[in-house]
């Protein structure tokens, strides 16, 4: 991929299916309120008032839920993908 994110942005492929690594099912109160994906790619970070760099928490390749609210789409090699802040990932699989 040639795209690099700015900050704090990340961008996701979506998964179709709610199945964790592990096989187990995620519960319906979760697959209700969000959706899941892959990272494939991460900015460095956003800035903190002192201007140094926070690094990111989630890394390329980490399985991830984030909220139904992210909808910024963008289409690279006629691929779709989410543009997400990593305040709008729920957690890490």
């Amino acid at each position: 991929m040639t795209f690099q994110p700015l900050l704090d942005r990340l961008i996701v492929r979506k998964l179709e299916q709610y199945e964790s690594d592990g096989g187990g099912i995620i519960p319906e109160k979760v697959q209700d309120k969000s959706d899941r994906g892959v990272v494939v790619a991460v900015g460095p970070g956003r800035k903190s008032a002192d201007g140094s760099v926070i690094p990111m928490t989630v890394k390329v390749g980490d399985r991830v839920i984030f909220d139904k609210v992210a909808n910024q789409t963008i289409t690279l090699n006629d691929k779709q993908y989410l543009v997400l802040y990593e305040a709008e990932v729920i957690g890490i699989l």
